[in-house]
C-alpha cells in the first residue's frame, strides 16, 4: 500500500505520533479511474488532471489519520495573529507561505465520508474543493481499495463521538472556481445548490486552469468533520455538554496534529491555518459557536496565526460575535490564573453553556 511511513524513516523528528502516514505519487494514485463521478463533475475532473505535466506526476502526497492520543499542551497562553477576511477561500497567501518561513494548512469542511460528495452535483466547500484539488478524490479512492491491508488509515473522520481527522499535504491546485460570479443566466452563481443549473458549455465562465507547464500552487488539507443538526437527538435546540466536547475536542485534535506536523520538520516554523465558517450551513452548526470553538482550540493548539474567512455579511457578524465572545474568555481565564489545560477545558465548557448556543437549521447546501 504505497509507502507507509514511520519513525525512523521521514519527518524526523516527531515528538508526538499523530497518525497512521501514508504516502504515494501523483502518478500511483492515477492508475485507478475515478468511479461514479457525476457528468458535468467528470467533465471538470478530466480537464483539471489533464494540466498535471510529468513533474507534477513525481510530486508526493502525504496522509495522515490522526488518532485519538492528542497530547494537551500545558502552556496556556500564546499570542496567536487573527486576521478576518472577506469572501470565499483564495489560495493566494500559499504561493507567499512557500517563500517565508511559514507553513500554511487549510480546512476542509468534510463529510465523516470523507469527500463524500465529489462525484454528485451538490457544490458546497468540500466539494468545491476537491474540484479545485481534483487529486484528492483519487488519493481517498487510493486508501479505500487498499486500507483494508493495513488498518487505522480508511478514511472516515467520525466515528459515533469520536473524532479522527485527517491531514494530507502537498495538494496540487489544478482549478480556479470564480464562486461570487454572477450572471443572468446564473443569477445565483453556481455555489450549493446553484451547481446543478450549470450547463456544460458554461463551465470555463466560473472554472479555470492552469497552463500544463505551469508551477501548480500546492497547499495542506486539515480534514475535520463537524456534528449534523441531523445528528442532534435531544428534543431541545440547545447544545449538549457532549456536542460542546465532541466538537472542541475535534478542532483541538486536527490543529494541533497540524502543527505538530508542521514543526517537525523545522521547529521555528509558523504554523498558520486558513478556515472559515466550518459546519454552519448544511450541517447547521451555530456560527457564533463554531468561531469561538475554532478559536479557542487554535489557541491552546499554538497556532501562530490563523486567517478566518467570513465568505459574506452573515459570516462577518458571525465572526465578530465568537471572536468578541473568543477574548471575554481569555481575558477570564488570565484574571483567573488559570494554569492547567484541563481547568481551561472545562471552564470553556462551561463558558458555552453560560451562552446557550442553539442549533440552527440547514441551509441544505
Amino acid at each position: 500500500m504505497g509507502n507507509i511511513i514511520n519513525s525512523k524513516t521521514e519527518y524526523q523528528p516527531q515528538t508526538v505520533k499523530i497518525g497512521n502516514r501514508f504516502s504515494a505519487t501523483v502518478k500511483e494514485l492515477l492508475k485507478e479511474k475515478l468511479h461514479d463521478a457525476d457528468q458535468l463533475k467528470k467533465q471538470i475532473y478530466n480537464e483539471a488532471i489533464s494540466r498535471l505535466n510529468d513533474n507534477d506526476k513525481e510530486q508526493k502526497m502525504v496522509y495522515i489519520k490522526c488518532n485519538k492520543n492528542t497530547v494537551l499542551t500545558q502552556d496556556l497562553f500564546h499570542e496567536m495573529k487573527i486576521n478576518p477576511i472577506a469572501g470565499p477561500y483564495n489560495y493566494y497567501s500559499d504561493n507567499q507561505c512557500q517563500q517565508t518561513n511559514n507553513i500554511s494548512w487549510y480546512v476542509n469542511f468534510s463529510d465523516k465520508n470523507l469527500f463524500g460528495y465529489y462525484h454528485t452535483p451538490l457544490f458546497a466547500q468540500d466539494e468545491v474543493q476537491c474540484c479545485q484539488f481534483p487529486l484528492l478524490p483519487y488519493i481517498k479512492q487510493y486508501i479505500q481499495l487498499h486500507s483494508k491491508q493495513e488498518e487505522g488509515y480508511y478514511p472516515v473522520t467520525r466515528v459515533g463521538m469520536n473524532s479522527f481527522p485527517i491531514l494530507i499535504l502537498n495538494c496540487q491546485q489544478l482549478c480556479m472556481v470564480d464562486l461570487i460570479k454572477q450572471t443572468t443566466t446564473y443569477p445565483y452563481g453556481i455555489y450549493g445548490n446553484s451547481f446543478k443549473n450549470l450547463k456544460s458549455e458554461d463551465i470555463k465562465q466560473f472554472f479555470t486552469f492552469p497552463e500544463k507547464e505551469q508551477r501548480k500552487t500546492k497547499i495542506n488539507l486539515i480534514c475535520m468533520t463537524a456534528l449534523s443538526v441531523v445528528d442532534q437527538k435531544s428534543s431541545q435546540k440547545q447544545y449538549t455538554s457532549a456536542e460542546i466536547v465532541y466538537t472542541f475536542e475535534t478542532v483541538y485534535r486536527a490543529f494541533y496534529s497540524a502543527v505538530q506536523e508542521s514543526k517537525s520538520s523545522k521547529k521555528n516554523v509558523e504554523v498558520v491555518i486558513n478556515t472559515g465558517n466550518w459546519g454552519s450551513g448544511a450541517f447547521g452548526n451555530n456560527l457564533e459557536f463554531t468561531v469561538l470553538v475554532q478559536l479557542a482550540a487554535a489557541h491552546l493548539a499554538k497556532v501562530d496565526c490563523l486567517n478566518y474567512y467570513t465568505f459574506d455579511e452573515n459570516g462577518y457578524q458571525g465572526f465578530n460575535f465568537g471572536y468578541n465572545l473568543f477574548k471575554s474568555f481569555i481575558s477570564k481565564q488570565k484574571e483567573q490564573s488559570v494554569e492547567l489545560s484541563l481547568q481551561f477545558q472545562l471552564q470553556f465548557l462551561q463558558f458555552c453553556l453560560d451562552q446557550k448556543f442553539c442549533w440552527n437549521q440547514s441551509n441544505g447546501s
